[in-house]
């Protein structure tokens, strides 16, 4: 029986442990060697499918880093734009904020994703100390409401990924391979030696499997 390819894509991997699972099923009920390889199949296949998950948890990381990098950009321009009008309240207001910005600058979008967050709610506390300027300046308070939803969705992004890195959780592709290597060394040798011996229906699941196999 053909081999699963190392190379096959994790989410083909991931299914195709599903469709082996459930077409396991009834031979388990009479074999205890083949409920157990069932049993272990959909235990790696579920942790596969939470790391398959975390993984695109940590992929949509660089677009939620995009989101607060634009209300950062806008920041910028508005204080900068606003201190250079002609209406001596707002221009005022807006240096007293600018001056806060400037311990910042733009600048702060090219660091990593850990110090970023940490200058944001730095420069986020730093502004919210001048209130009254707040209030002067026209749409500001949007801005930094803005900045704080997006740097809270970042946050909720990483933290269910960062704590599975702290408990030594296990990549998807690392999973992959531990499932490839079980299939191979294990379901596979196994059925083909049933096959020979008693034939039946472990020859129908044996060449129901060799044609899920063929397509990956």
């Amino acid at each position: 029986m053909k081999r699963v390819n190392g190379n096959s894509a994790i989410t083909a991997i991931d299914t195709l442990a599903l469709n082996v699972a459930e077409l396991l099923k009834q031979l388990s009920e009479t074999d205890e060697n083949v409920a157990f390889i069932r049993a272990k199949i959909t235990e790696l296949q579920q942790l596969l499918n939470s790391a398959i998950k975390r993984d695109k948890v940590y992929s949509g990381l660089d677009e939620a880093d995009r989101e607060r990098d634009e209300v950062l950009k806008k920041i910028d321009a508005t204080l900068n734009g606003l201190a250079a009008l002609p209406v001596n309240e707002i221009a005022e207001a807006a240096k007293v904020l600018l001056l806060e910005w400037k311990k910042y600058t733009l600048s702060i979008s090219g660091e990593g994703y850990e110090k970023e967050s940490s200058l944001i709610e730095s420069f986020y506390a730093d502004a919210l100390k001048h209130s009254a300027e707040i209030k002067a300046l026209p749409g500001f308070q949007i801005l930094l409401d803005a900045l704080r939803a997006k740097e809270d969705a970042f946050k909720a992004k990483t933290d269910s990924f960062v704590k599975a890195q702290a408990a030594g959780a296990k990549s998807a592709t690392a999973i992959k391979k531990e499932l490839i290597a079980f299939i191979n060394s294990c379901l596979l040798p196994y059925l083909e030696s049933m096959v020979i011996i008693k034939g039946g229906v472990y020859e129908s699941v044996s060449k129901e499997l060799s044609v899920r196999l063929s397509r990956l």
